[in-house]
């Protein structure tokens, strides 16, 4: 890929003369080489000068001054000129000093250059900002998962939320997270996920987002791990600056590539608590969470050839959508069809309230008084660290 780079300039005081100055690098990485410049024009060279001086702070380390004689642009606002060149451009003296930036990242005063000229030192610039980015060769998107509880009952369902942070050489869009698949989790992804970016404070073009992922239900108890989380991503490499010298100008381009990338959440451990042995009602669903349980049916009175409907309806926070049906009668007496059974999810109060509603139609084979026995749905609450059992029923049917 290639792109050209806007450059930087400052204004330079200066006795005398209208030097300025340039950051070469399109982009300064922390602990790699960039190039600072100072353009002089030739006609504004003090003729009583020394070397010039560049003390540097915060961890930033000079290693070499390079100087070379240029043609550049007279009009140092003029950044269509001083790009691409043209008829101002005279003789200029080029002072270009090699600079290893330090681990830091940020904005950061790089140091104060000075030039002792006829006799007095003159401040051509006293601070000088940069700012030092996470460089090229580092992984461009950090990934980490984060479980909305790390304690939890056998069958108990949590979710877990991806945080993402995206440096600047980073490619958009994030594509979609993989998940490893465990025997020791039922795992059910959010179907419409939601990402929302941010920028960092106190940083240049990177940003930080977060996504609800999935929702968790441990299937046996103890230490337990989340499995890692895999993204595929892509991000710019280590770009190179390329020096093109014409008749009347210079010219920088900037030349870079992108490269295929994996970041790796990973994993997080969860302490899984077995379902306590005592009170265990003998028809536990195996259901863990808050529910309710109804159950009518539609009429006790009927006429032989006429049919009666059983609705049955369990609600619970079960984000995953699955709830285990309730032990229904034999209904010896009758002939039934198949359950019509339809489940319904929605969001109350940031839980995904899942229903399941459970319809049987009943036809009685003979006039009779039927009595149907209650029907009961027993769960495990973990607020509440204890089984709940509720019952509905029994039932008196008359068929004429």
């Amino acid at each position: 890929m290639k792109r050209f780079f806007l450059l930087f300039f400052s204004l330079a005081a200066f006795v005398n003369a209208a030097p300025y100055t340039n950051i070469v690098n399109d982009v300064i990485q922390a602990e790699e080489t960039f190039i600072y410049e100072l353009i002089v024009p030739h006609t504004d060279l003090p003729k009583n000068r020394s070397a010039l001086r560049l003390e540097t702070r915060n961890d930033f380390k000079l290693l070499k001054i390079d100087s070379t004689d240029e043609l550049r642009p007279l009009d140092k606002n003029d950044s269509f000129t001083m790009f691409f060149g043209g008829p101002k451009a005279q003789k200029t003296r080029i002072y270009s000093f090699h600079i290893k930036a330090p681990k830091k990242l940020g904005k950061q005063d790089l140091g104060s250059l000075y030039w002792n000229a006829d006799g007095k030192t003159t401040t051509i610039e006293k601070n000088i900002s940069v700012y030092v980015h996470r460089p090229y060769s580092k992984d461009a998107l950090d990934v980490s998962l984060v479980p909305s509880k790390t304690t939890v009952y056998e069958g108990e369902t949590f979710n877990i939320t991806l945080h993402f942070h995206l440096y600047d050489h980073f490619h958009l869009p994030l594509q979609q997270p993989v998940m490893d698949t465990s025997s020791n989790f039922n795992i059910s992804l959010i179907e419409k996920t939601k990402t929302d970016y941010k920028p960092v404070e106190g940083t240049n073009n990177e940003l930080e987002a977060s996504m609800l992922f999935a929702w968790l239900s441990p299937t046996k108890s103890g230490k337990l791990a989340i499995p890692p989380i895999k993204v595929n991503y892509t991000q710019s490499t280590k770009a190179d600056v390329v020096k093109t010298k014409t008749l009347n100008s210079t010219s920088y381009e900037i030349k870079n590539d992108t490269l295929s990338k994996v970041a790796i959440a990973a994993p997080q451990s969860i302490t899984v608590i077995p379902l306590p042995a005592d009170n265990k009602p003998s028809n536990f669903s195996g259901m863990v969470g808050e529910f309710s349980f109804d159950a009518n049916f539609d009429h006790t009175h009927l006429k032989i050839g006429d049919a009666l409907t059983l609705n049955i309806n369990i609600s619970g926070d079960v984000p995953s959508g699955f709830i285990a049906n309730p032990k229904i009668p034999d209904f010896i007496g009758f002939r039934w069809e198949i359950p019509d059974i339809t489940i319904v999810k929605k969001q109350e109060n940031s839980k995904t309230i899942t229903s399941k509603n459970i319809k049987v139609i009943l036809y009685p084979k003979e006039k009779k008084v039927f009595e149907i026995p209650a029907i009961t749905y027993s769960w495990f609450n973990p607020g509440k660290k204890k089984y709940e059992t509720a019952s509905a029923g029994p039932w008196t049917i008359e068929v004429e």
